[in-house]
């Protein structure tokens, strides 16, 4: 009993999501890029309207040109607006939360790594009766730890950005154009 075949578009079952406008990071995650977050712009309640003030315009041409530059609360609280000024602060709000979503994986991993070193602290310091002879595994498996963690969270990242500064790939939108990724740690020349 062989399975149908699924057509290759099956996953994106809602394109006004902007699915195809986002890229996957190593780890197989998606991220989002800056095509995907002048998307978001797009949308009925970040759009401009005839009632719009200067500073709204500003805004809203500044963040379509890049989605990725910082906003002054000055250039939030010059929205005449209440309703747009929420509006934008909800965008930047989540832009700001999916852009360091990478800071916020990386607690878990020192908290499990610190868990684990100290509760193998009592054997690396053999404290009890016959304690030396397993002192060295303890000794080992907090080394171990401690190097995989290092090797984990700095020196493959680092090795990682300056081959993806070597070659970066271009992701392709829906519409056809190239879309810009997000700039890694090794890109700021």
């Amino acid at each position: 009993m062989n399975p149908e075949p699924r057509p290759e578009h099956q996953h994106n079952f809602w394109p006004a999501c902007g699915y195809s406008l986002l890229q996957r990071s190593p780890q197989g995650w998606l991220q989002p890029t800056p095509a995907w977050l002048a998307a978001w712009l797009a949308r009925p309640e970040l759009a401009l309207v005839a009632e719009s003030c200067r500073a709204e315009i500003k805004l809203h041409e500044g963040l379509a040109a890049d989605p990725l530059r910082p906003v002054r609360p000055q250039d939030l609280a010059a929205l005449k607006d209440a309703d747009a000024r929420e509006n934008y602060g909800h965008f930047i709000a989540l832009r700001d939360a999916l852009l360091q979503a990478g800071l916020i994986r990386m607690r878990p991993i020192i908290m499990t790594t610190s868990a684990m070193v100290f509760g193998m602290l009592p054997l690396a310091l053999a404290l009890n009766d016959g304690g030396e002879i397993q002192a060295p595994m303890g000794r080992a498996i907090i080394g171990g730890i401690i190097t995989s963690t290092l090797l984990t969270l700095v020196v493959v990242p680092v090795i990682y950005s300056y081959l993806v500064r070597v070659k970066k790939p271009k992701v392709v939108a829906e519409g056809g154009s190239a879309a810009t990724p997000l700039a890694m740690p090794a890109d700021k020349d």
